[in-house]
């Protein structure tokens, strides 16, 4: 039976690209625009009260989830509180801390003089609580780190200090209370002494810990999960401080993180042999993974399609995914799903391009595989662009995937493999590659795949679409989706010569991942 025509120039298409553009992001000043579809039951999961970490690269729908939670979670005895990274994260690690602690005592202050009980308590409490704000805003002000000659007359600041954070990770940190020595040389007159806004912070954790059960207890508040949101935003070098402090100020009160990153740009935990600092997987937090790959290829477009026709279904109707697509053949819903290497934002964002090139094109024809090619090269250009303009080691990352590309290209495969002994022996490309996944350069096909030659368990990583149509035009669809058929492997020893200047902080973080 034919496919029915499209009118690509009604105003029910007009509205479908209004709306796919207000959704890319999710917006908290608006209400949510469409049903959040809880796949695997994720949702649930986080109510627990346990730390948990939530990985998902960029529009795996983090922000979305944990949206979700608070509204399934809303009650007498339950409140959450979001601290949104994005907002905050250009600042110093002990800057963070204190806007962190500045949220969640505002919050608290509000909650405290809105309380029912006794006008004595609640005075006294939101004192102590106005207190502390007042003395975190003023050492928010002050230098993280300076020292001044002290005298019986005279006091003269030195100046500030910088670098001492990066020697201490360089050693696996001695832990982030110790970020600085204080120091004294004394005479008949004078001293030296450090200010170290850090060790101030670590000096009055208890006293922040305290303050905070106290009012939760006081507001009759069980259970308050601390949302954060974008944490990946922070340096990379001051995620496991950040983290470590959190860890230690919850610590003994019904006090539960949530956090939201990506994967493959967090370091939530180092040590060395004598100390460690950060969150530790399965120690102090559980994960939940967001990420689809596309191995499951069907689940992957059920889950796709669901999110597609819940949209249409809360501001469309009566108009029907089904009716935009061609399904003759490989149809142009198997392969946006496969363009989109299973990530909801990409997904939306290239059906936005086709649908906005149909309109442009006169005709009436449904969306078609070719026209979800075009849609994804075009929006791998936006990508290459944004990747540009954000990531500093962009020439790194645009070389190596240069280097991926003629492995393929010598292969005739769109796909390879990297083994999980590799992945600890060269720790810094590993996580270039998994920055080449997070900017949607590569896709992950599957985390289990068996590698030849005895090698162990390996991850098969493939070229998007967009790529692979210019590089390898002649491959077919279906192999991707192939996760039992032979690749070829990575050779990162080789590849690694090739980067000699890769930095600590990528060796960190290519440690930390394994």
């Amino acid at each position: 039976m034919p496919q029915s025509l499209v009118d690509w120039n009604s105003p029910k298409i007009s509205e479908l690209l209004v709306h796919l553009d207000e959704i890319i992001r999710e917006d908290r000043s608006r209400p949510p625009a469409y049903r959040f579809i809880d796949f695997g039951g994720v949702v649930g999961q986080l109510t627990s009260k346990t730390n948990h970490v939530v990985f998902g690269r960029r529009g795996a729908g983090k922000s979305v989830l944990l949206r979700e939670l608070e509204k399934r979670v809303a009650g007498a005895k339950t409140k959450t509180i979001l601290v949104d990274i994005e907002s905050i994260a250009q600042k110093s690690y002990p800057n963070l801390i204190i806007e962190i602690l500045l949220i969640i005592f505002r919050d608290l202050l509000t909650q405290v003089e809105t309380g029912f009980f006794s006008k004595l308590i609640k005075g006294g409490l939101a004192k102590r609580i106005r207190s502390a704000i007042n003395q975190l805003e003023t050492l928010r002000r002050r230098a993280d780190t300076s020292k001044h000659i002290v005298s019986d007359q005279t006091q003269k600041t030195l100046g500030r200090e910088f670098g001492e954070e990066l020697t201490i990770i360089t050693n696996i940190l001695k832990l982030a209370a110790k970020v600085s020595d204080s120091k004294a040389v004394v005479s008949e007159e004078k001293f030296e002494e450090t200010f170290d806004k850090i060790r101030v912070l670590f000096n009055n954790i208890g006293d922040y810990r305290k303050l905070i059960g106290e009012s939760l207890r006081n507001v009759k508040i069980e259970t308050l999960y601390i949302l954060v949101d974008d944490f990946y935003q922070i340096d990379s070098l001051h995620q496991p401080l950040v983290a470590d402090y959190l860890k230690r100020l919850f610590r003994g009160i019904p006090c539960y993180l949530k956090i939201a990153t990506a994967r493959n740009r967090s370091l939530l935990f180092v040590k060395d042999d004598l100390s460690e600092a950060g969150l530790q997987a399965e120690q102090d937090y559980r994960s939940v993974d967001l990420d689809l790959s596309l191995d499951d290829f069907q689940r992957a477009k059920d889950f796709l399609s669901a999110v597609l026709q819940n949209i249409f279904e809360q501001k469309l109707s009566p108009l029907t995914p089904d009716a935009l697509f061609d399904f003759s053949g490989t149809s142009g819903l198997t392969t946006l799903t496969e363009a989109s290497g299973g990530n909801p934002r990409d997904f939306i964002n290239i059906l936005r391009v086709a649908v906005y090139a149909k309109k442009l094109s006169g005709t009436r024809t449904p969306i078609t595989y070719q026209d979800i090619c075009s849609a994804a090269i075009s929006y791998h250009k936006t990508l290459v662009r944004d990747t540009e303009r954000s990531y500093a080691n962009f020439e790194i990352l645009d070389t190596l995937l240069g280097e991926v590309i003629v492995v393929c290209q010598n292969n005739s495969d769109i796909g390879f493999y990297v083994t999980r002994k590799d992945t600890r022996d060269y720790p810094a490309i590993h996580s270039l590659i998994g920055q080449l996944v997070d900017c949607r350069f590569l896709h992950i096909l599957t985390h289990t795949y068996n590698a030849p030659m005895q090698e162990g368990i390996a991850t098969v990583y493939i070229l998007p679409m967009a790529i692979y149509t210019e590089f390898l035009p002649n491959t077919s669809l279906a192999d991707r989706r192939m996760s039992q058929k032979s690749y070829t492997g990575l050779a990162l020893n080789e590849i690694s010569k090739k980067f000699p200047e890769l930095s600590l902080e990528l060796e960190l973080m290519g440690k930390a991942a394994n």
